[in-house]
């Protein structure tokens, strides 16, 4: 009796150990279907005008993930943005074992992925692209069409051409690898305002609030507990259709919670609080214009909330202005943004 439990209790762990050895090859194996997997390149979608292009921006903006992919099979299309999000979300942060394979799967997988460090020591792994509103307008070559022009989005702007010579786009991922003036090349993030800027702007009794970098049209507020975070993000860009003579200014937010495995900060799905009340200072008009915009909700479970806050839309029968003139036109002049959950306390950061 005591031989056949012997035989029993031996053959029932040979079993757990060959279960185990499967599972783990099995996890391995995803690991390199995941690494090894290519986006699907279907056509860049095309917009007749600015009215499509802004509505079909409008009906895909704050989509989640599952009506992002139902949207696109609809429309025969895949975007770069739900190419990059797919591979995130397939992604189980607790097989990782350390850092470091999280920084070699990331440098594989370097073209929809990147990981952000913090002066801690810590990580946030984040998409491409993730705070560019347009990712999901584009396919997996960063392309769509506006009227007779081939648009690629780059981190810092967009450049366009002919679609004749849509394919000398393609090597193109930075406005430094313009070669020739057949394509043009139009910064929409606006960028940092400098002192003397500054200094006229609380002359004209304008507020002006910024982030570390000196940033008067960016912001995060990270309020974390433990091993849990809600991200918070607002910042102000500029969009010009150079083509249509229309230029537009938007002011865009998300909120976001995180989880903590390894020292590296993860997307989640959580129940949370947020709160933002955002003032918006602009001198367009002369003198300057102030106005508050607010969003928020409360107790939702989700991976994220996003949309914008306000967008302004400008148009001129000539190249009479550049993307430059705007840089001096939109500033932040106040923030109260709040955020909390059952895992996270109550935290608000508020300028001034």
């Amino acid at each position: 009796m005591k031989k056949l439990f012997l035989i029993i209790f031996t053959l029932t762990c040979i079993a757990v150990a060959i279960t185990f050895i499967l599972t783990s090859c099995e996890d391995t194996k995803n690991n390199e279907e995941i690494i090894s997997a290519k986006p699907i390149l279907t056509a860049p979608l095309k917009f007749t005008d600015n009215e499509e292009f802004s509505n079909t921006y409008d009906e895909i903006r704050s989509l989640t993930h599952e009506e992002r992919e139902e949207w696109e099979k609809t429309n025969n299309f895949k975007s770069y943005g739900y190419i990059c999000d797919e591979l995130y979300w397939s992604l189980t942060p607790e097989n990782f074992k350390s850092v470091d394979e999280v920084k070699e799967f990331v440098a594989t997988n370097s073209e929809y992925l990147q990981l952000l460090e913090y002066e801690n020591g810590e990580y946030t792994l984040e998409t491409q692209l993730y705070n560019n509103p347009f990712r999901y307008m584009i396919n997996a070559n960063k392309i769509y069409y506006y009227g007779e022009y081939a648009c690629k989005i780059l981190s810092d702007g967009i450049i366009y051409t002919n679609i004749n010579f849509v394919n000398q786009l393609l090597n193109i991922n930075s406005k430094d690898d313009i070669t020739n003036d057949q394509i043009m090349y139009e910064a929409y993030f606006i960028e940092n305002i400098d002192d003397n800027d500054f200094e006229n702007m609380l002359k004209d009794n304008s507020t002006v609030c910024k982030d570390s970098s000196g940033n008067p049209r960016y912001y995060e507020f990270d309020n974390s507990d433990g091993g849990e975070r809600i991200h918070l993000r607002i910042s102000i860009l500029s969009y010009r259709h150079k083509y249509e003579h229309i230029q537009e200014v938007y002011g865009e937010y998300m909120a976001r919670p995180f989880k903590r495995v390894l020292g590296v900060w993860y997307w989640c799905t959580r129940t949370y609080t947020y709160s933002l009340s955002v003032t918006v200072h602009d001198n367009y008009w002369k003198p300057w214009r102030s106005r508050t915009f607010s969003k928020g909700e409360n107790n939702i479970n989700a991976s994220f909330r996003t949309g914008d806050f306000f967008r302004d839309i400008y148009s001129w029968p000539s190249d009479l202005y550049t993307n430059d003139d705007f840089k001096n036109w939109y500033h932040f002049g106040g923030w109260n943004l709040s955020s909390k959950s059952p895992e996270v306390h109550l935290s608000t950061k508020v300028c001034p």
